[in-house]
């Protein structure tokens, strides 16, 4: 309460500064205030319409009333004010699959992952998605595209490595790996996964000499010499 008093104080004081509503909507959220929280986050969206964290706080409120039809009108909203924003097609994703529009979710969740190799969250949901759709590799081809699409950058192809080694497919996992560390050859990180690959190949004197790799020159990163 003591704290939703000065959040207030905040926001008549500075009104025009987004940030002091979406503190005041945190407030109100943490007491069950869900339509002042509501109200604060729509005030901070007038002042940024841009705001990515305001609609996705305010899609989540939305979600607490159990409106999950305007949750999703709002992570719309979202996308359309930041479409290269993975994390908003995350939501609008899950809030899709929770209102039974499955192929919806999954198309949105995979245009999400290309935008963003790195998103742990959504590889994980899209995994347990097509499980539960009777299609698990397709999330291995959604990886596979999405590393295509940015064939010169590592952490796609180091995704979708992960995968194959997860899925038994370890001659496929040893050449993505490959593709991750020609694509960024003093990157620690991509030797370190073709090290793991071919170990778990079991061919030991390759993956110690994968831990030496030229690009680094006599004195290898304490990572790899860790591995």
């Amino acid at each position: 309460e003591k704290a939703l008093e000065t959040a207030r104080a905040a926001a008549e004081r500075f009104p025009f500064i987004p940030r002091v509503w979406l503190e005041l909507s945190d407030t109100c959220g943490r007491l069950d205030r869900i339509d002042e929280q509501i109200a604060a986050l729509t005030r901070a969206l007038e002042i940024n319409p841009g705001w990515s964290i305001a609609y996705q706080k305010l899609g989540l409120a939305h979600e607490r009333r159990l409106d999950l039809e305007k949750a999703t009108h709002v992570y719309r909203r979202a996308v359309a004010a930041d479409p290269l924003d993975a994390h908003n097609r995350g939501f609008l994703a899950d809030a899709l699959w929770k209102l039974g529009r499955r192929d919806e979710a999954v198309t949105e969740l995979t245009v999400a992952l290309r935008l963003d190799p790195d998103y742990g969250w959504g590889w994980r949901q899209l995994q347990a998605w097509h499980r539960q759709l009777g299609t698990p590799d397709a999330t291995i081809e959604a990886a596979r595209r999405a590393a295509e699409a940015r064939a010169g950058e590592a952490r796609g192809w180091m995704q979708l490595a992960g995968l194959l080694v997860e899925a038994q497919r370890l001659d496929d996992a040893l050449d993505a790996a490959a593709r991750a560390t020609t694509a960024e050859p003093r990157n620690p990180d991509t030797h370190d996964m073709r090290a793991w690959v071919l170990a778990r190949l079991h061919r030991f004197d390759e993956a110690k000499a994968a831990c030496r790799p030229e690009a680094f020159g006599e004195t290898a990163p304490f990572t790899l010499r860790g591995r």
